[in-house]
């Protein structure tokens, strides 16, 4: 999940200023670096999410709900605490309540069923650092094309979008080939499958 959802978030917020340029007017400038900041929740979403499916196969019912609760508790809380700074920093309240929800999943299967975190931890480093690589691979595009003189435009987002791709998965092959090699595979058996079931 992390191969394929961390790419789509990282490279949202990277792509966030050439977006809001292209399908908005200046008015809408600031929505740029609030996106490139939301799109933290979609990391931390995908982290959780077999931390959670894990707890639900468990029947950590109980874990769930006081998790799911603390997460809303904590978010008012953030909202209220960061608000008056302004809506960028409301918006890294948010994404830090979704971190810390994560953390806490973390926290609660290792107390509750003994599951290690470091090595949960460690396996996502590398497509996070895809992923960072990426979004650098974005950045530079969008220099580069200014450099060229062509401003946010249909054009340069379809640049962007291509090379971020393409700095992506050769990323992957370098600092996450085994975790890219095993998707692969996996893509290779399904379409064994589906030919066979034709």
């Amino acid at each position: 999940m992390g191969l394929v959802v961390f790419p789509l978030a990282v490279g949202l917020g990277a792509v966030s200023f050439t977006v809001v340029r292209v399908f908005f007017d200046d008015r809408w400038l600031e929505v740029a670096p609030m996106l490139a900041i939301l799109s933290v929740l979609s990391v931390a979403r995908t982290a959780a999410s077999p931390l959670v499916a894990f707890m639900q196969a468990q029947h950590r019912r109980r874990a769930l709900m006081i998790l799911s609760v603390g997460k809303v508790a904590i978010l008012i809380g953030a909202i209220k605490v960061f608000a008056p700074f302004g809506p960028l920093w409301t918006c890294v309240g948010v994404g830090a309540t979704f971190v810390l929800d994560t953390f806490l999943c973390l926290v609660i299967v290792r107390v509750l069923d003994n599951i290690k975190m470091l090595p949960f931890l460690g396996s996502l480093v590398p497509v996070l650092l895809a992923s960072a690589i990426m979004g650098g691979g974005v950045y530079g595009t969008r220099l580069a094309l200014q450099g060229v003189g062509l401003g946010p435009s249909w054009l340069t987002l379809i640049l962007e979008v291509i090379a971020g791709g393409v700095v992506y998965v050769a990323a992957c092959f370098v600092v996450a080939r085994p975790l890219a090699m095993d998707l692969v595979t996996q893509v290779k058996n399904v379409i064994k499958r589906r030919r066979g079931q034709e």
